[in-house]
């Protein structure tokens, strides 16, 4: 009889392991991104929530680096298909967006700055409007070629007016 509870036990450990470790990286993740939100979000940021977003010439074995950094989860990984976009005059920050544990939760953000590379090396290059989506051209430092953000424009916005001095 304890033999068999004892049985039962290991795999049920392992699970709840499991689902403890991937809470605690999505906590970790969450709380980089309002650190970084707090920074660059001021009262004159225009904020358009879930958008869908495509990454073009994105392919994670083109990095440079095979191996991970000791920031891992703090780099972007550019896999996600909704986003929330923040616009100022002097940052855009993108921030990616997954389902999990029956919540949408923040996983990612890139900061945008003219002419300047974040802490993680995200150069911005242009952006580039079209009639139904918005394209932001980056480089990573981590990747060869640089990639492109295709984010879905949102009907009856006002992005397009707050792009323009950014080209």
């Amino acid at each position: 009889m304890s033999n068999t509870i004892f049985n039962l036990l290991i795999p049920f450990s392992f699970f709840m392991g499991g689902i403890l470790m991937w809470y605690s990286v999505l906590k970790i993740m969450r709380n980089y991104v309002s650190k970084i939100k707090a920074k660059y979000v001021t009262d004159e940021t225009k904020i358009f929530e879930n958008l869908n977003v495509y990454f073009k010439n994105f392919d994670i074995s083109k990095k440079k680096n095979f191996f991970p950094s000791s920031n891992a989860l703090m780099e972007p990984i550019y896999a996600f298909s909704k986003c929330d976009l923040f616009i100022n005059h002097d940052s855009i920050l993108l921030v990616g967006k997954m389902k999990s544990l029956l919540h949408v939760r923040d996983i990612n953000i890139t900061v945008f700055k003219k002419d300047k590379a974040n802490i993680l090396g995200t150069i911005f290059k242009a952006v580039q409007c079209t009639k139904t989506h918005i394209e932001i051209e980056f480089t990573d430092t981590r990747f060869e070629k640089s990639i492109t953000a295709m984010v879905k424009l949102p009907k009856d916005s006002n992005m397009l007016e707050l792009l323009m001095d950014w080209n």
